[in-house]
């Protein structure tokens, strides 16, 4: 049984701004709170969502972070879709516990995230590409309409589309946490180069989900909720997470890689998506497609008729060619105590490169501007295992008559 989530603000039994009665925790993260609360006025439950203002965060450094936070509430209050999660009421309020916090009103919402459910799937398998497409139709005619009215999420993940069953008994996917990823990260004035950091007061996106400019710490933009889309299908078509890494170092890797996570890398076969996937995935925003609604209409030009699971590819290894090539298997099987020598080493040579990578990674690689030069190629090459030696050679009986002795056979 899981412990039950903690009342950050105190606001368990209380009422915000004389109009919403709190009255449990629903949901928390690294930067908000979520409530179940009743409009007093319209006898209705609203989800009430609290932001943690940054600790270091003090004087006018403070007062900037809110007044973005009015702004960016006021947009997304503008943004009229259905696949949207409405705002209906926004505001900043000094809390029973700590300082004054923002917080949005927003319609409740029956129903369950994507990500619990293809957690709760987990294990039978991918989801046919048209009811992929089904599902996820709505979330991205949503993106694609706040991407014409100059808006982006940048935090589109499998938590942040709610599942809600519709009067004709499917479940199609709504859109939460519009703009929240933006008040966190404070204004973005890059330039078209896209070459200028995000200052951030932390990471505003989910590592599991991110794109390689939010890694590398560049401009985001329309592109990048493009690559998280081709993520959340991606997950959905194979029943598998998008990337395979279990710790931040692992999961940075396979998120800069040559090889793009695409349904072809987990061993299930798209078809005319895999293209479509792979251009969605790209390493350089230039090469992506440039916002929701050119994906859709990619992938409406040909819908596969089932995703089918192939033989799993093979493990990839680092080597110096240009594309990651199958790792060859050893003519002789080397001790257990060798092999886990040769695999920490590895390891740590690919994550000794990281730093480097990620360096040029944002100069080369992560320009929503087609760049003139060649793309850098890191080249991370593991040495070959050590081969024993080869055994003496035996003594040999003295000949009646003395004879040269035989040269030895060429290794």
């Amino acid at each position: 049984m899981s412990a039950p989530l903690a009342d950050t603000f105190g606001l368990i039994g209380q009422r915000l701004d004389g109009k919403y009665e709190v009255e449990d925790v629903v949901a928390q993260g690294g930067f908000a709170v979520v409530y179940r609360a009743r409009h007093l006025a319209l006898q209705k439950p609203v989800a009430v969502k609290v932001l943690r203002v940054p600790d270091d965060l003090h004087g006018p450094a403070r007062e900037h972070f809110l007044s973005n936070f009015a702004r960016e509430a006021q947009t997304i209050a503008s943004l009229d879709h259905p696949a949207i999660v409405k705002v209906i009421d926004f505001g900043t309020s000094p809390m029973p516990v700590g300082d004054a916090a923002p917080w949005m009103v927003l319609e409740w919402l029956a129903g369950q995230t994507l990500d619990a459910d293809l957690s709760a799937r987990r294990g039978r398998g991918g989801r046919p590409p048209a009811e992929c497409l089904a599902m996820l139709r709505p979330v991205i005619e949503a993106l694609a309409y706040a991407h014409d009215e100059g808006v982006v999420h940048r935090d589109v993940k499998p938590g942040n589309l709610m599942l809600v069953e519709s009067r004709r008994g499917d479940r199609t996917a709504r859109v939460l946490d519009f703009g929240i990823a933006k008040v966190m990260s404070g204004d973005e004035s890059a330039p078209v180069t896209g070459l200028t950091a995000t200052h951030t007061h932390g990471r505003t996106f989910s590592l599991f989900y991110a794109s390689p400019e939010q890694i590398a710490g560049t401009r985001s933009g329309p592109w990048t909720d493009v690559y998280a889309l081709a993520l959340v299908l991606t997950e959905m078509l194979t029943d598998e997470a998008p990337y395979s890494g279990s710790d931040v170092q692992e999961v940075y890797i396979d998120a800069l890689s040559p090889v793009r996570p695409t349904p072809a890398r987990r061993g299930v076969d798209v078809g005319d998506w895999e293209p479509v996937l792979a251009r969605a995935l790209s390493l350089k925003p230039a090469e992506r497609f440039p916002d929701a609604r050119t994906f859709l209409a990619a992938l409406d030009l040909s819908v596969p008729a089932a995703a089918v699971r192939t033989t799993p590819p093979p493990r990839f290894s680092v080597t110096p060619a240009d594309t990651f090539q199958p790792a060859q298997r050893p003519p002789t099987a080397p001790s257990p105590l060798a092999t886990g020598g040769r695999l920490r080493a590895l390891k740590y040579a690919a994550l000794g490169a990281l730093g480097a990578y990620l360096s040029v990674v944002s100069w080369r690689h992560l320009s929503p501007a087609p760049q003139p030069d060649a793309p850098v190629t890191v080249r991370v090459v593991a040495e070959p295992a050590p081969q024993p030696a080869p055994p003496a050679p035996l003594p040999v009986a003295p000949a009646p008559a003395p004879s040269p002795a035989p040269a030895a056979p060429l290794e």
